[in-house]
């Protein structure tokens, strides 16, 4: 019966086309144009009787989640839903401490969930079990944050809900993540599944550069009168996501016809520096000088257009270089004045460690409020810096197999020195480095699923054939031996 269904709906011409159109460029770029309308749109209101700002994208998020499940039904390839989680997660960082606006929309778990039931059961030759090259990392790592706290959390505080999400969203949670996306994603004669998603890693890159040049549309004034950064609060997720997304546009400019994309990049990382966030300013420059220095070596083709654009853009930010110090004072003293409460982070996370060297303290301690954040829903014991998270919440246990994770990952990107992989691997570092100031990869969602994914990609592409990688090949471009 079930195979009936399939079969049935690959008959219908209608259901064929629509999940075409899902799988298509055009979809795609449709979706990101929604999602940036959705951007300019301003109107506060109310919601169940509670006042919440940004109401469009509260509205826009479950239309991109409808459709999803939408989605889910009618394609047999999982990885046409990616687009709109992406954009779900991008605009959702402008509504900050919404959790209490989000819960009300509850529902919409329900057809995402006969969504997923429907397209695992109806899709299921499509689904084929694999453990993936990094499950043992993955499994290691989970072991040691649900053992985090051990001896120090009591069982009410383990069972509470905020601490129960984050300990299964980054222990086991994150290993049924990696290796359902390792049984979903597969690459395909039809299309290549690298170029496929660095086209989806550009859109995010295009709707936060949007974003962040909007911002300064809507407050233009005000940069006209005192001529410096505008303030985001969304600052540095915005970073965090534009360094997740700028290696692959330099990527894609390396190909046929595709060398226009190359500006898409240095448009990323002006967004990056205008955005205000002292880590992206610091981390997006190491990034970048990484994204080109691979672009030189691997596009011999643009070489020396290449060569020429970064020598006169060295050239302009030499030559304003004080008006440039001017507009980013604002920045520029941020770095100067130093971070208070991330230092007392520190030293409460180096005392947690010594409370309970093994474990740790996990995600149980409450007081947060004390250190200069103001407590919100959904919120658990961040020390705002990945280094110092695993040392406070997973003590020496956590420091072992975070290290061999990180490790374990090098490795594979490294073995396969392909200029994919080395885009991954700088856009990996990018999120690695914002997360020293930031929770980065500890938010499960959106963080730890996309480079979950962008791991799995990996690892399918090295596997593959030409013809299986729609007809593409990459070569390895340094040889390195473990």
């Amino acid at each position: 019966m079930i195979s009936e269904i399939s079969n049935k709906i690959e008959a219908n011409r209608f259901l064929m086309a629509l999940r075409r159109f899902f799988m298509s460029k055009l979809c795609v770029g449709i979706q990101l144009f929604i999602a940036m309308i959705i951007v300019v749109l301003r109107n506060d209101g109310t919601l169940f009787g509670e006042k919440v700002n940004n109401m469009p994208i509260v509205y826009g998020i479950a239309f991109f989640a409808i459709l999803d499940s939408i989605i889910l039904i009618a394609c047999d390839n999982i990885i046409a839903t990616t687009p709109a989680f992406l954009f779900i997660s991008v605009i959702s960082i402008k509504c900050y401490n919404s959790f209490s606006t989000f819960i009300k929309f509850w529902w919409l778990a329900i057809p995402f969930a006969i969504g997923m039931i429907f397209h695992f059961v109806v899709y299921k030759k499509e689904f084929k079990l694999e453990k993936g090259r990094l499950f043992l990392p993955y499994t290691l790592v989970a072991v040691a944050v649900t053992l985090g706290g051990l001896g120090k959390v009591s069982f009410k505080e383990f069972f509470q809900g905020t601490f129960l999400f984050y300990t299964i969203g980054l222990g086991f949670g994150m290993v049924a993540i990696y290796v359902l996306l390792s049984s979903c994603i597969h690459t395909s004669n039809d299309y290549s599944l690298r170029m496929r998603i660095s086209y989806m890693m550009m859109t995010v890159g295009i709707l936060c550069s949007f974003m962040v040049f909007h911002q300064y549309l809507m407050y233009f004034d005000i940069v006209k009168e005192e001529f410096r950064i505008i303030y985001m609060q969304w600052r540095n997720n915005v970073s965090t996501f534009l360094m997740l997304a700028m290696p692959f546009a330099f990527y894609v400019s390396t190909k046929a016809k595709k060398h226009k994309y190359f500006y898409l990049g240095l448009v990323e990382y002006a967004a990056i520096m205008l955005s205000g966030s002292r880590g992206g300013a610091m981390f997006g420059s190491i990034e970048i000088a990484l994204c080109l220095i691979v672009l030189v070596y691997t596009d011999k083709k643009n070489r020396a257009h290449n060569l020429a654009v970064i020598s006169l853009a060295a050239i302009l930010v030499c030559t304003f270089a004080r008006t440039a110090y001017r507009f980013f004072l604002p920045t520029i003293n941020r770095f100067l004045e130093g971070d208070s409460i991330r230092e007392d982070n520190i030293r409460r996370a180096l005392a947690d460690f010594k409370s309970n060297p093994v474990f740790g303290r996990g995600f149980g301690r409450t007081e947060i409020e004390q250190v200069g954040y103001i407590k919100k829903k959904m919120a658990v014991n961040w020390y705002h810096s990945s280094p110092f998270q695993i040392i406070g919440s997973f003590g020496i246990l956590g420091v072992g197999t975070f290290l061999y994770q990180f490790y374990a990952r090098f490795k594979f990107l490294f073995e396969h020195t392909t200029h994919f992989n080395l885009s991954v691997f700088i856009s990996f570092i990018g999120l690695t480095m914002m997360s020293t100031v930031n929770p980065g990869e500890f938010c499960p969602i959106p963080y730890g699923f996309m480079i979950a994914m962008f791991f799995v990609i990996c690892e399918k592409c090295n596997n593959a054939t030409k013809r299986q990688n729609g007809n593409e090949t990459e070569e390895n471009l340094i040889n390195i031996q473990f």
